[in-house]
């Protein structure tokens, strides 16, 4: 059996590593910059550009609300997310974009027992308004999610010091249960672009239940983000 400790330094590894991959990508940036024409370093935005967009989400978290429990739970992993859509520049500058995410959280990557588990689904669609000063980025704007959300169970027996572990590292008792939802809310991104194809950011989204149970109640998601560009059409100035 894994035992919860294992599991926080595992975590606590993740995160120390991107610490060191967010340091190495800074230097790769000032050395790059001193080999690469000025015109690849154009982070201007002009009017009526067009981009598409592709997402991936490096870390995901989730805290999912529970109505059987009365509690949320949250789920993490790695890698699992992906999603894309298309930009649109109004003004110089300011966009506006349409993009939809799909991934997974919880057992995949999360570093769980073997003996239970459980994972989230989702299907994020945001739509957002952008601002852009040279490297950095700010978006904000609603967003629709969907949510599957599954704990399940091996038999296994737990002594009583194992069980009071457990309960902290998301054991829900020995019956399988799941749920699905629908929610609405509001998403926030913070980017900071390398060169102006290369963002890497973080998002924070809040979304919104009305169904009977969870009416009312919201779920939460955090997620550290890498985003591609590629323009659509030519180089347009306003």
């Amino acid at each position: 059996m894994t035992h919860p400790t294992s599991h926080n330094t595992l975590k606590r590894g993740f995160r120390f590593l991107a610490g060191i991959l967010f340091c190495s990508l800074l230097s790769l940036e000032y050395s790059v910059a001193q080999n690469q024409p000025e015109m690849f370093w154009d982070f201007d935005v002009p009017r009526g550009r067009w981009n598409l967009i592709l997402i991936d989400n490096i870390v995901c978290s989730q805290w999912n609300y529970i109505p059987t429990l009365g509690k949320r739970n949250r789920s993490s992993t790695a890698i699992l997310g992906t999603g894309a859509g298309f930009e649109y520049a109004y003004c110089r500058n300011r966009t506006l974009s349409l993009t939809a995410e799909v991934g997974l959280t919880g057992y995949v990557l999360s570093m769980e027992p073997s003996e239970w588990g459980r994972d989230a689904r989702y299907c994020n669609i945001n739509l957002l308004h952008t601002s852009y000063w040279k490297h950095l980025a700010l978006s904000i704007g609603p967003t629709l999610g969907w949510n599957n959300w599954k704990y399940f169970y091996g038999e296994e027996n737990f002594s009583e010091d194992e069980m009071s572990s457990c309960e902290k590292e998301g054991y829900y008792g020995e019956e399988d249960f799941s749920f699905t939802r629908f929610a609405a809310g509001a998403d926030i991104q913070f980017y900071y672009y390398l060169i102006p194809q290369l963002g890497f950011g973080v998002e924070y989204s809040a979304r919104w239940m009305w169904k009977a149970g969870a009416k009312g109640k919201c779920d939460h998601q955090c997620a550290l983000k890498v985003r591609l560009k590629f323009r659509l059409n030519k180089k347009k100035r306003s």
